[in-house]
């Protein structure tokens, strides 16, 4: 009896062993399959991009097939975003140190747009404890550069209301898995920007404030 109670202790252990082992395993997977995916999308993106400047330059389409191509573009975009958000969410469910709730500024792109100082902005938020309550507080966005207004250089910061039409501000957030923050920004003609600077602020007096820099680099629209 002992030998069979042990013979049957050693054999549930190594069942566990191997189940944990082969999910980490199938998650891992999961996730470069995520960034593979997100990877051929952006050389798709390139390659619809280079396309459609060579048929504008060329004028040898339509406006009609133009149009198609920039429908093609901003689809897979989308996917792209998507992508990377469920990417993040995968990273932080694997990432083995995070034991507590933390907020991340996961992710912050810009995309220019057909009108002068005009761009798209996407921000993402995630967490690493994907099992707690929902979070919830307050983002604030500043976009740091050069005022050149008077034909005088120097340092000015722009707040995102200043810049885009926000109904409230800072901008409140709540998710429990991960939250994306889009709009459009218009910048004035006198400023040159620099940098994207973003300050998360929690709900709860204990919780610290998550900061992080992102330099200006617009995506071609």
């Amino acid at each position: 009896m002992l030998g069979l109670l042990l013979l049957t202790i050693s054999a549930v252990g190594a069942l566990g062993h191997w189940y944990g082992k082969s999910r980490a395993t199938l998650d891992a997977e999961y996730l470069e399959a995520l960034v593979r995916r997100d990877q051929a999308s952006e050389e798709r993106v390139a390659a619809l991009r280079r396309q459609l400047v060579d048929a504008e330059l060329a004028r040898s389409v339509d406006q009609q097939a133009a149009e198609s191509l920039r429908v093609t573009i901003t689809a897979l975009r989308d996917e792209i975003a998507e992508l990377r958000e469920e990417a993040a969410l995968y990273r932080n469910m694997l990432d083995p140190g995070a034991t507590v709730a933390q907020l991340r500024i996961a992710d912050f792109e810009l995309t220019a747009t057909a009108s002068a100082g005009q761009y798209h902005y996407h921000l993402l938020l995630t967490r690493s404890d994907v099992a707690g309550d929902p979070v919830r507080g307050l983002v604030e966005l500043q976009i740091a550069g050069v005022s050149t207004a008077g034909g005088q250089r120097r340092q000015r910061s722009l707040s995102l209301k200043e810049v885009a039409d926000v109904s409230a501000y800072p901008l409140p957030y709540r998710f429990r898995y991960f939250q994306g923050v889009a709009g459009i920004m218009t910048l004035p003609a006198d400023f040159e920007p620099t940098k994207v600077l973003i300050k998360l602020i929690p709900a709860g007096r204990r919780a610290d404030a998550v900061r992080r820099e992102f330099e200006w680099r617009p995506e071609p629209g």
